[in-house]
């Protein structure tokens, strides 16, 4: 079974694109389809099925899962008020549950994709799975539109079949699938202003596209302006630099929060 994607989405204008619902559909259709023929076991339950979770529980699970795979993502989101801060942990560990399936040794992974979204997209979530309990009270609490989670799992679909993105209109719309749509369903869930979507899609996909050695430099930059105020803002008769000692610290730091950063968005 092919899991490439096909050309057939277009530029709206500069800058704007035509997102292709339509293809993810069809894609997660086709792995949906693959389960129900190969009867599948269900991805990430337990055979015999596990005791029946309430709803208290699974979202304590999703907290437990963001706590272990990014403390720092944990201890931001304690921020936020109470119910909110429940469902930002659910999108997390759906989020991290979705793509560790494409990622485990010794296993098909198009089958395992395969049955976890026909999981994700039955009428309920099996009693015994607290992310897709948890999940499945999210997108109903908030509102999430379908077509944001289908984006998603699209996305992670991907990484099974495209190795190099012929152009950048191609690996745009990857980017924005396994960024932006994170940033867009977050926005769901904490809200958000007029017309600031547009602005989500873009800054996900810069994201996705910058490297360690870019988020070093624009750190380290950073780092001057700092100097310069230090210094009174005199730039004619004091020179403004960050220490070679203070450059690898700064190195180190952007390099952890760029790994913490991996294990919040697939």
């Amino acid at each position: 079974m092919s899991l490439s994607h096909t050309p057939g989405w277009i530029a709206r204008a500069q800058h704007e694109r035509e997102i292709p619902h339509s293809e993810a559909s069809a894609l997660l259709g086709a792995l949906r389809r693959l389960a129900e023929h190969n009867e599948l076991p269900q991805a990430g339950t337990s055979d015999p099925p596990g005791p029946a979770l309430s709803l208290a529980e699974a979202y304590r699970i999703c907290f437990a899962i963001t706590r272990k795979h990014s403390r720092s993502f944990y201890l931001s989101t304690q921020l936020l008020p109470r119910e909110k801060r429940s469902a930002i942990r659910a999108l997390y560990a759906f989020c991290r549950t979705s793509d560790d399936i494409v990622d485990q040794p010794g296993q098909n992974t198009t089958e395992a994709l395969a049955a976890w979204v026909a999981m994700v997209h039955a009428p309920e979530a099996p009693r015994d799975n607290a992310v897709l309990l948890a999940w499945n009270d999210t997108v109903q609490r908030y509102a999430v539109p379908h077509t944001l989670p289908d984006e998603l799992l699209a996305g992670i679909a991907m990484d099974l079949a495209v190795i190099r993105y012929p152009t950048f209109d191609h690996l745009w719309l990857y980017c924005y699938r396994v960024a932006s749509v994170v940033g867009l369903i977050s926005m769901h869930i904490i809200g958000y202003g007029e017309d600031a979507s547009r602005y989500a899609i873009k800054l996900g996909v810069a994201l996705q596209l910058t490297k360690l050695a870019i988020a070093a430099a624009a750190a380290i930059y950073r780092g001057i302006l700092g100097k310069i105020s230090a210094n009174g803002y005199d730039v004619f008769q004091r020179r403004a630099y960050v220490p070679l000692a203070q450059k690898l610290l700064i190195l180190w730091r952007v390099r952890r929060r760029l790994y913490e950063r991996e294990q919040v968005s697939p």
